[in-house]
C-alpha cells in the first residue's frame, strides 16, 4: 500500500499506476507464464505501446472489447496486465508496423519511488504512457510470449554498468527455452488516458543466476540476479519497453524513457 502514497504526489497526468497493485484482468485473460527474467530483482524485467493506424492493419474497436471483458482500454490500464491478455492481441507482425511520430499525442514519465537510494538498495520504478491528444490514442506492443519491459543502467559517461561478466552460463540440461513467436496487442487510450507498468530495480550490479534459468518461459533471456552494490553517484535508468512503431531518435526517447537516480546514503 505504500505505493499508493508516493502516486498521490503525482500529477493527474501521470498517475503512476497505483493501479499496477490492482489487477484490471478479467475473463478471457490468459494467465502469465512465469519467467525467470522477469522478476524484477535488479534487471527491471516485471514485475509498452506501438503505433495504431489503417497502414497496420485493423484496429480492434474498443467497445467490442469491452463486452469481451478485456481491459484493452480506460482510463487507467495496467499494461502487464492488459498485454497478457489474449483479448488484447490484434493481427499483424512488429517488422510489419509503420512509424509514427508520437510527439504531439503521446506523453511518456518515468518516476521512481525516491530520488535517492542506497548502493544496494531498492527502488519502484514507474513507466507511464498518457494521451495526451484529442482523440483515443491506439498503442501497439510487442509480445514475445510474455510483455517484456527491461531496465538498463548508465553511469555518469554513459557506460552501461549492470550487465554481468562475461557469456552466461549453460542452461539446465543444456536446454535452452524456445524461441517464441513475436505477437502484437493493442491498448486504446482515450483522452487524458494513461497505461502504466511498474518495475523493481536494485541498485547493484548484475550477475547470471544459474538458479533461476530452470523452467524458464519460452523467449527468455538468460535470468540475472544483483551482485555488488554501485558505488556512490548518479546513474541514468533506462526503461527498455515493448512499444512498436514509433518514430524516434538514437536515444530511444519514446519506446526506452529515461530517469536519473542519485545513488548514496
Amino acid at each position: 500500500m505504500a505505493y499508493r502514497v508516493f502516486l498521490r504526489g503525482l500529477a493527474p497526468s501521470s498517475v503512476v499506476f497505483v493501479l499496477a497493485v490492482a489487477a484490471l484482468g478479467c475473463g478471457g485473460s490468459k494467465a502469465p507464464a512465469e519467467d525467470p527474467s522477469a522478476e524484477g530483482s535488479g534487471d527491471g524485467t516485471p514485475a509498452a505501446p506501438g503505433g495504431g493506424s489503417a497502414a497496420q492493419g485493423p484496429l480492434v474497436d474498443a467497445d467490442e472489447r469491452k463486452t469481451e471483458g478485456a481491459s484493452c482500454t480506460g482510463m487507467t490500464v495496467n499494461l502487464l496486465d492488459a498485454l497478457s491478455q489474449a483479448a488484447c492481441e490484434v493481427p499483424g507482425k512488429p517488422e510489419s508496423e509503420k512509424t509514427r511520430d508520437l510527439k504531439d499525442t503521446l506523453d511518456i514519465k518515468v518516476a521512481t519511488s525516491a530520488p535517492k537510494v542506497a548502493p544496494g538498495g531498492k527502488l519502484d520504478v514507474v513507466v507511464t504512457f498518457t494521451n495526451k491528444g484529442k482523440e483515443p490514442l491506439p498503442l501497439r506492443l510487442v509480445v514475445n510470449s510474455l510483455p517484456r519491459f527491461s531496465l538498463e543502467v548508465y553511469d555518469a559517461k554513459k557506460n552501461r554498468v549492470d550487465e554481468p561478466k562475461g557469456n552466461p552460463p549453460p542452461w539446465p540440461g543444456g536446454k535452452e527455452p524456445l524461441p517464441a513467436e513475436e505477437k502484437l496487442a493493442e491498448i486504446v487510450l482515450p483522452e487524458r488516458g494513461s497505461g502504466h507498468v511498474m518495475l523493481t530495480w536494485t541498485a547493484s550490479r548484475m550477475k547470471w543466476a544459474p538458479s533461476k534459468a530452470r523452467g524458464a518461459a519460452m523467449g527468455s533471456a538468460y535470468p540475472k540476479e544483483p551482485s555488488t552494490p554501485l558505488p556512490k553517484g548518479k546513474y541514468t535508468l533506462r526503461v527498455v519497453t515493448p512499444l512498436a512503431g514509433a518514430f524516434e531518435g538514437s536515444e530511444r526517447e519514446v519506446s526506452a524513457p529515461s530517469v536519473t537516480v542519485d545513488v548514496g546514503k
